[in-house]
Protein backbone atom coordinates (compact mmCIF):
# COMPACT_ATOMS: atom_id res chain seq x y z
CA UNK A 1 0.00 0.00 0.00
CA UNK A 2 1.38 3.38 -1.01
CA UNK A 3 0.87 6.00 1.69
CA UNK A 4 0.09 9.68 1.34
CA UNK A 5 -1.28 9.89 -2.21
CA UNK A 6 -3.51 12.94 -2.56
CA UNK A 7 -4.64 12.61 -6.17
CA UNK A 8 -4.26 10.47 -9.29
CA UNK A 9 -0.82 11.91 -10.05
CA UNK A 10 0.46 10.76 -6.67
CA UNK A 11 -1.20 7.37 -7.04
CA UNK A 12 0.24 6.96 -10.52
CA UNK A 13 3.71 7.60 -9.13
CA UNK A 14 3.11 4.98 -6.44
CA UNK A 15 1.99 2.42 -9.01
CA UNK A 16 4.82 3.10 -11.44
CA UNK A 17 2.27 3.47 -14.23
CA UNK A 18 1.28 6.24 -16.57
CA UNK A 19 -2.28 7.32 -15.82
CA UNK A 20 -3.51 9.23 -18.83
CA UNK A 21 -6.50 11.19 -20.04
CA UNK A 22 -7.86 12.17 -23.44
CA UNK A 23 -7.92 15.96 -23.68
CA UNK A 24 -9.80 18.37 -25.91
CA UNK A 25 -7.95 21.57 -26.77
CA UNK A 26 -11.16 23.58 -26.78
CA UNK A 27 -11.79 22.77 -23.10
CA UNK A 28 -8.40 23.86 -21.77
CA UNK A 29 -9.75 27.34 -21.11
CA UNK A 30 -12.09 25.92 -18.44
CA UNK A 31 -10.66 26.10 -14.94
CA UNK A 32 -12.37 22.98 -13.60
CA UNK A 33 -11.33 20.98 -16.66
CA UNK A 34 -7.70 22.04 -16.29
CA UNK A 35 -7.70 21.34 -12.56
CA UNK A 36 -8.89 17.79 -13.16
CA UNK A 37 -6.52 17.27 -16.10
CA UNK A 38 -3.57 18.04 -13.85
CA UNK A 39 -4.38 14.92 -11.81
CA UNK A 40 -2.94 12.81 -14.65
CA UNK A 41 0.67 12.23 -15.65
CA UNK A 42 -0.05 11.44 -19.30
CA UNK A 43 -2.27 12.85 -22.05
CA UNK A 44 -3.68 11.88 -25.43
CA UNK A 45 -5.24 14.31 -27.89
CA UNK A 46 -8.84 13.13 -28.23
CA UNK A 47 -9.26 14.41 -31.82
CA UNK A 48 -6.64 17.05 -32.56
CA UNK A 49 -3.94 14.75 -33.95
CA UNK A 50 -6.24 12.81 -36.30
CA UNK A 51 -5.85 13.16 -40.05
CA UNK A 52 -8.95 15.26 -40.61
CA UNK A 53 -7.69 17.78 -38.06
CA UNK A 54 -4.06 18.16 -39.00
CA UNK A 55 -3.92 17.60 -42.80
CA UNK A 56 -7.25 18.84 -44.16
CA UNK A 57 -5.84 19.24 -47.68
CA UNK A 58 -2.94 17.40 -49.37
CA UNK A 59 0.40 18.36 -47.88
CA UNK A 60 -1.04 21.36 -45.98
CA UNK A 61 -0.59 20.56 -42.31
CA UNK A 62 -2.26 22.48 -39.49
CA UNK A 63 -0.85 21.53 -36.10
CA UNK A 64 -2.36 24.40 -34.11
CA UNK A 65 -4.92 22.38 -32.14
CA UNK A 66 -2.58 19.44 -31.57
CA UNK A 67 0.12 21.80 -30.37
CA UNK A 68 -2.26 23.14 -27.71
CA UNK A 69 -2.43 19.62 -26.26
CA UNK A 70 1.31 19.06 -26.65
CA UNK A 71 2.13 22.37 -24.95
CA UNK A 72 -0.27 21.66 -22.08
CA UNK A 73 1.31 18.25 -21.56
CA UNK A 74 4.81 19.73 -21.58
CA UNK A 75 3.91 22.55 -19.21
CA UNK A 76 2.33 20.14 -16.74
CA UNK A 77 4.94 17.40 -16.80
CA UNK A 78 2.70 14.92 -18.65
CA UNK A 79 3.85 12.27 -21.11
CA UNK A 80 2.12 12.59 -24.49
CA UNK A 81 0.63 9.89 -26.71
CA UNK A 82 -0.29 10.57 -30.34
CA UNK A 83 -3.65 9.34 -31.67
CA UNK A 84 -4.04 8.25 -34.46
CA UNK A 85 -1.99 8.23 -37.66
CA UNK A 86 -3.88 5.80 -39.92
CA UNK A 87 -7.61 5.31 -39.33
CA UNK A 88 -10.58 4.80 -41.61
CA UNK A 89 -12.62 7.40 -39.72
CA UNK A 90 -12.29 11.20 -39.41
CA UNK A 91 -10.43 11.32 -42.71
CA UNK A 92 -10.55 14.42 -44.91
CA UNK A 93 -12.55 13.90 -48.08
CA UNK A 94 -9.49 14.10 -50.29
CA UNK A 95 -8.06 10.93 -48.74
CA UNK A 96 -11.30 8.96 -48.95
CA UNK A 97 -11.61 9.80 -52.64
CA UNK A 98 -8.13 8.60 -53.66
CA UNK A 99 -8.48 5.96 -56.37
CA UNK A 100 -5.11 4.26 -56.86
CA UNK A 101 -2.60 2.32 -54.81
CA UNK A 102 0.11 4.78 -55.73
CA UNK A 103 -1.90 7.76 -54.50
CA UNK A 104 -3.04 6.09 -51.27
CA UNK A 105 0.46 4.90 -50.43
CA UNK A 106 1.99 8.30 -51.05
CA UNK A 107 -0.66 10.07 -48.97
CA UNK A 108 -0.33 7.63 -46.07
CA UNK A 109 3.46 7.68 -45.93
CA UNK A 110 3.68 11.44 -46.35
CA UNK A 111 1.12 11.93 -43.59
CA UNK A 112 2.96 9.67 -41.16
CA UNK A 113 6.25 11.40 -41.85
CA UNK A 114 4.83 14.90 -41.67
CA UNK A 115 2.98 14.41 -38.40
CA UNK A 116 5.62 12.36 -36.61
CA UNK A 117 8.47 14.61 -37.61
CA UNK A 118 6.56 17.63 -36.31
CA UNK A 119 6.07 15.98 -32.91
CA UNK A 120 9.37 14.11 -32.79
CA UNK A 121 10.81 14.27 -29.30
CA UNK A 122 7.49 15.35 -27.78
CA UNK A 123 5.34 12.26 -28.29
CA UNK A 124 6.26 9.16 -26.28
CA UNK A 125 4.06 6.73 -28.23
CA UNK A 126 1.78 6.69 -31.28
CA UNK A 127 -1.32 4.76 -32.22
CA UNK A 128 0.04 4.09 -35.69
CA UNK A 129 -2.91 2.10 -37.03
CA UNK A 130 -6.31 2.33 -35.40
CA UNK A 131 -9.24 -0.10 -35.73
CA UNK A 132 -8.06 -1.97 -38.82
CA UNK A 133 -10.35 -4.93 -38.08
CA UNK A 134 -14.09 -4.88 -38.61
CA UNK A 135 -16.40 -4.99 -35.61
CA UNK A 136 -16.38 -8.77 -35.07
CA UNK A 137 -12.83 -9.44 -36.24
CA UNK A 138 -13.88 -11.62 -39.17
CA UNK A 139 -11.93 -9.55 -41.71
CA UNK A 140 -9.85 -6.43 -42.10
CA UNK A 141 -12.03 -3.35 -42.41
CA UNK A 142 -12.94 -2.17 -45.92
CA UNK A 143 -11.06 1.14 -45.66
CA UNK A 144 -9.50 3.20 -48.43
CA UNK A 145 -6.14 1.84 -47.25
CA UNK A 146 -7.15 -1.83 -47.40
CA UNK A 147 -9.00 -1.50 -50.70
CA UNK A 148 -5.97 -0.12 -52.52
CA UNK A 149 -2.98 -1.53 -50.60
CA UNK A 150 -4.30 -4.76 -49.09
CA UNK A 151 -3.32 -6.03 -45.66
CA UNK A 152 0.25 -4.88 -46.24
CA UNK A 153 -0.67 -1.27 -45.54
CA UNK A 154 -0.39 -2.01 -41.83
CA UNK A 155 3.23 -3.18 -42.14
CA UNK A 156 4.02 -0.21 -44.37
CA UNK A 157 2.59 2.24 -41.84
CA UNK A 158 4.63 0.85 -38.95
CA UNK A 159 7.84 0.75 -40.97
CA UNK A 160 7.36 4.38 -41.98
CA UNK A 161 6.58 5.36 -38.40
CA UNK A 162 9.79 3.82 -37.09
CA UNK A 163 11.77 5.68 -39.73
CA UNK A 164 10.04 8.98 -38.88
CA UNK A 165 10.73 8.72 -35.13
CA UNK A 166 12.98 5.85 -34.00
CA UNK A 167 12.47 6.74 -30.33
CA UNK A 168 8.66 6.69 -30.16
CA UNK A 169 6.79 3.56 -29.15
CA UNK A 170 4.50 2.25 -31.88
CA UNK A 171 1.10 0.76 -31.01
CA UNK A 172 -1.78 -0.92 -32.78
CA UNK A 173 -5.09 0.22 -31.20
CA UNK A 174 -8.60 -1.29 -31.40
CA UNK A 175 -11.91 -1.84 -29.59
CA UNK A 176 -13.70 -5.04 -28.55
CA UNK A 177 -10.43 -6.95 -28.63
CA UNK A 178 -10.11 -7.21 -24.86
CA UNK A 179 -11.60 -10.64 -24.14
CA UNK A 180 -10.91 -13.99 -25.82
CA UNK A 181 -12.87 -13.69 -29.04
CA UNK A 182 -12.62 -13.83 -32.81
CA UNK A 183 -11.50 -10.21 -32.84
CA UNK A 184 -8.87 -10.50 -30.13
CA UNK A 185 -7.56 -13.64 -31.84
CA UNK A 186 -7.32 -11.77 -35.13
CA UNK A 187 -5.42 -8.91 -33.49
CA UNK A 188 -3.11 -11.33 -31.69
CA UNK A 189 -2.31 -13.27 -34.86
CA UNK A 190 -1.78 -10.03 -36.79
CA UNK A 191 0.78 -8.62 -34.37
CA UNK A 192 2.48 -12.00 -33.98
CA UNK A 193 2.87 -12.11 -37.76
CA UNK A 194 4.25 -8.59 -37.78
CA UNK A 195 6.89 -9.58 -35.26
CA UNK A 196 7.75 -12.69 -37.31
CA UNK A 197 8.25 -10.45 -40.37
CA UNK A 198 10.43 -8.01 -38.45
CA UNK A 199 7.89 -5.19 -38.60
CA UNK A 200 8.53 -2.66 -35.82
CA UNK A 201 5.72 -2.69 -33.26
CA UNK A 202 5.98 -2.08 -29.52
CA UNK A 203 2.51 -2.70 -28.18
CA UNK A 204 -1.24 -3.14 -28.46
CA UNK A 205 -3.83 -0.70 -27.17
CA UNK A 206 -7.02 -2.20 -25.77
CA UNK A 207 -9.54 0.62 -25.88
CA UNK A 208 -11.85 -0.69 -23.11
CA UNK A 209 -15.05 1.22 -23.87
CA UNK A 210 -16.92 -1.13 -21.57
CA UNK A 211 -20.12 -1.58 -19.63
CA UNK A 212 -21.11 -3.15 -16.35
CA UNK A 213 -21.45 -5.80 -15.01
CA UNK A 214 -18.35 -7.95 -15.56
CA UNK A 215 -19.22 -9.60 -18.88
CA UNK A 216 -17.52 -7.96 -21.85
CA UNK A 217 -14.72 -8.39 -21.19
CA UNK A 218 -14.71 -10.76 -18.27
CA UNK A 219 -11.70 -9.92 -16.11
CA UNK A 220 -10.37 -13.47 -16.35
CA UNK A 221 -10.37 -13.26 -20.16
CA UNK A 222 -8.87 -9.76 -20.13
CA UNK A 223 -6.06 -11.09 -17.93
CA UNK A 224 -5.38 -14.00 -20.29
CA UNK A 225 -5.45 -11.80 -23.36
CA UNK A 226 -3.06 -9.29 -21.83
CA UNK A 227 -0.72 -12.11 -20.89
CA UNK A 228 -0.54 -13.63 -24.35
CA UNK A 229 0.25 -10.23 -25.87
CA UNK A 230 2.89 -9.64 -23.19
CA UNK A 231 4.35 -13.08 -23.93
CA UNK A 232 5.12 -11.81 -27.44
CA UNK A 233 7.35 -9.17 -25.83
CA UNK A 234 4.85 -6.37 -26.47
CA UNK A 235 3.37 -3.77 -24.18
CA UNK A 236 -0.38 -3.93 -23.70
CA UNK A 237 -2.04 -0.66 -22.68
CA UNK A 238 -5.54 0.30 -21.60
CA UNK A 239 -5.90 3.09 -24.12
CA UNK A 240 -9.44 4.58 -24.03
CA UNK A 241 -11.14 3.45 -20.83
CA UNK A 242 -14.67 4.48 -19.94
CA UNK A 243 -17.46 2.54 -18.23
CA UNK A 244 -21.06 3.15 -19.28
CA UNK A 245 -23.48 3.49 -16.36
CA UNK A 246 -26.93 2.69 -17.70
CA UNK A 247 -30.47 2.35 -16.35
CA UNK A 248 -30.73 0.06 -13.34
CA UNK A 249 -26.99 -0.05 -12.71
CA UNK A 250 -25.44 1.59 -9.69
CA UNK A 251 -22.53 3.95 -9.14
CA UNK A 252 -20.98 1.24 -6.99
CA UNK A 253 -21.08 -1.23 -9.90
CA UNK A 254 -19.39 1.32 -12.14
CA UNK A 255 -16.76 1.93 -9.48
CA UNK A 256 -16.10 -1.79 -9.12
CA UNK A 257 -15.66 -2.14 -12.88
CA UNK A 258 -13.10 0.68 -12.96
CA UNK A 259 -11.27 -0.84 -10.01
CA UNK A 260 -11.08 -4.28 -11.59
CA UNK A 261 -9.83 -3.04 -14.96
CA UNK A 262 -7.14 -0.86 -13.38
CA UNK A 263 -6.10 -3.65 -11.02
CA UNK A 264 -5.79 -6.02 -13.99
CA UNK A 265 -3.37 -3.64 -15.69
CA UNK A 266 -1.36 -3.27 -12.49
CA UNK A 267 -1.17 -7.05 -12.27
CA UNK A 268 0.47 -7.23 -15.71
CA UNK A 269 4.08 -5.99 -15.70
CA UNK A 270 3.85 -5.16 -19.41
CA UNK A 271 0.84 -2.87 -18.96
CA UNK A 272 2.55 0.51 -18.51
CA UNK A 273 -0.39 2.86 -19.09
CA UNK A 274 -4.09 3.32 -18.36
CA UNK A 275 -5.81 6.16 -20.20
CA UNK A 276 -9.35 7.33 -19.44
CA UNK A 277 -11.20 8.65 -22.48
CA UNK A 278 -12.17 12.03 -21.08
CA UNK A 279 -12.56 13.87 -17.79
CA UNK A 280 -16.16 14.82 -17.16
CA UNK A 281 -19.40 13.08 -18.11
CA UNK A 282 -20.51 16.39 -19.60
CA UNK A 283 -18.14 16.06 -22.56
CA UNK A 284 -17.92 12.30 -23.10
CA UNK A 285 -17.91 11.16 -26.72
CA UNK A 286 -20.61 8.68 -25.67
CA UNK A 287 -23.11 11.54 -25.41
CA UNK A 288 -23.02 12.09 -29.17
CA UNK A 289 -25.71 10.81 -31.50
CA UNK A 290 -24.74 7.42 -32.87
CA UNK A 291 -22.24 6.63 -30.12
CA UNK A 292 -22.62 3.25 -28.37
CA UNK A 293 -24.37 4.58 -25.28
CA UNK A 294 -27.05 2.91 -23.17
CA UNK A 295 -29.61 0.59 -24.80
CA UNK A 296 -32.56 2.73 -23.70
CA UNK A 297 -30.99 5.99 -24.86
CA UNK A 298 -30.10 7.13 -21.35
CA UNK A 299 -26.96 9.26 -20.96
CA UNK A 300 -24.21 6.81 -19.97
CA UNK A 301 -22.27 8.94 -17.40
CA UNK A 302 -19.05 6.96 -18.10
CA UNK A 303 -16.21 8.98 -16.56
CA UNK A 304 -14.58 9.77 -13.21
CA UNK A 305 -16.03 13.27 -12.76
CA UNK A 306 -19.75 14.04 -13.14
CA UNK A 307 -21.28 16.88 -15.18
CA UNK A 308 -20.43 19.36 -12.41
CA UNK A 309 -16.83 18.16 -11.91
CA UNK A 310 -17.65 16.31 -8.71
CA UNK A 311 -15.57 13.19 -8.21
CA UNK A 312 -17.64 10.01 -8.43
CA UNK A 313 -17.25 6.68 -6.63
CA UNK A 314 -15.51 5.57 -9.83
CA UNK A 315 -12.73 8.07 -9.10
CA UNK A 316 -12.21 6.65 -5.61
CA UNK A 317 -12.15 3.10 -6.97
CA UNK A 318 -9.64 4.05 -9.66
CA UNK A 319 -7.43 5.61 -6.99
CA UNK A 320 -7.77 2.59 -4.70
CA UNK A 321 -6.72 0.23 -7.49
CA UNK A 322 -3.65 2.36 -8.22
CA UNK A 323 -2.65 2.33 -4.57
CA UNK A 324 -2.94 -1.44 -4.35
CA UNK A 325 -4.06 -3.81 -1.62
Amino acid sequence: MCEGAQDLTDAASCSGRLVGVALAASRLSEESYVEAAREFNAATAENEMKWGSNEPSPGRFNFAAGDVIADFARDNGMELKGHALVWHNQLPGWVSSLDSAEAVRAAMLDHIRGVMEHYRGRVRAWDVVNEAWNDDGSALRDSVFYRHLGAGYIDEAFIAAREADPEAKLYYNDFDGEDLSMKSNAIYEMVRGMLDRGVPIDGVGLQMHVRIPDDEPAIAELTQNMQRIADLGLDVVVSELDVRHCNGETAEQQAARYHDVVATCLGQPRCPEITVWGITDRYSWLNAAGAPGCPDGETPHPLLWDNDYQKKPAYDAFMAALLGP
